[in-house]
């Protein structure tokens, strides 16, 4: 009787190894998107509700109307916005969290978790109340005599941003801050020691090999912003509409479940399309930065 190759078992034992993984993928995230686009093809009558159908006519609507093209886009917009705030803003902290070994740092990682484990729903209120017609901010204002009256700060499309800035930024820094503490400074020190600056060594070191935990915080903060309900729901009400309000307002108050869904699925795809284009950058570069690696040394 022959005996398998180790090639075959190996391969065996990962198609095993994989299998786990793949029945959990497909039970606890494929069956349900599909469940969902299977529901966005039924019909809806104000009067008699949801039918089951398989009709595409919830897909044209969207992609026909401005309106829900606006709203998409502005969903887009927005959660870009914060990814691009949440990487400008914690990569600071981020590099001070994984260089300094002071006890400051212990108080900073405490800061950096409460938003993490609080609801979305109290830190939307917690806005409300800071920037709202007698909040702290409205009070500080008037009483410096910068303004005669209250300023409207929510219910803008700023204040969403502010929200969900606050609410995902620290998933940002801890991603950043991990790429860096795993860093090999010994670099920089040796680069330092070959007469780079300070600036030169952080442009031609440290921040590209920090781009990992960098691109991992981004696909994180964006794919949040995209879903987030609370906030936008809470601070930026009908005025600034996304599409997980729209989402809501559809299933839940029009009791328009089939279109419902086909926004959820517009919304997934959108997702998972553009964080796909995004991991797909990153592959390019690092294969072009393994070329040219490659050619380097080759050249020498």
């Amino acid at each position: 009787m022959s005996q398998p190759s180790s090639g075959s078992s190996g391969h065996l034992q990962w198609l095993l190894l994989a299998l786990l993984p793949i029945i959990l993928f497909a039970v606890l995230y494929g069956l349900p998107v599909y469940q969902l686009f299977r529901g966005s093809l039924d019909r809806f009558d104000p009067i008699t509700g949801a039918s089951s159908a398989f009709q595409f006519d919830f897909y044209t609507k969207f992609l026909t109307d401005s309106f829900y093209l606006g709203v998409l886009w502005r969903t887009i917009r927005i959660s870009l916005m914060i990814t691009v705030i949440c990487a400008v803003a914690g990569y600071p902290i981020s590099y001070f969290i994984a260089r300094t070994e002071s006890r400051f740092r212990t108080f900073m990682l405490i800061v950096l978790i409460v938003p993490m484990v609080t609801s979305p729903v109290v830190i939307a209120y917690g806005w409300l109340i800071i920037l709202g017609t007698k909040g702290i901010v409205n009070d500080t204002l008037i009483g410096l005599g910068l303004v005669d009256s209250p300023v409207k700060l929510v219910f803008r499309e700023f204040t969403l941003v502010l929200g969900l800035v606050y609410a995902n930024c620290a998933f940002m820094i801890f991603a950043v801050s991990a790429s860096l503490r795993s860093l090999d400074w010994n670099l920089v020190l040796a680069s330092r020691s070959l007469g780079a600056s300070g600036r030169r060594a952080f442009m031609a070191i440290v921040l590209p090999l920090s781009l990992p935990g960098l691109a991992a915080g981004s696909l994180i903060v964006f794919s949040l912003s995209m879903s987030a309900y609370a906030v936008p729901a809470l601070v930026a009400g009908p005025q600034v509409k996304v599409m997980s309000v729209l989402i809501y307002q559809q299933g839940m108050s029009l009791l328009n479940w089939p279109f419902a869904a086909c926004m959820s699925v517009i919304l997934v795809v959108c997702t998972t399309g553009i964080l796909s284009g995004w991991r797909g950058l990153e592959m390019l570069n690092g294969a072009l930065a393994r070329r040219r690696s490659i050619a380097a040394d080759g050249g020498n």
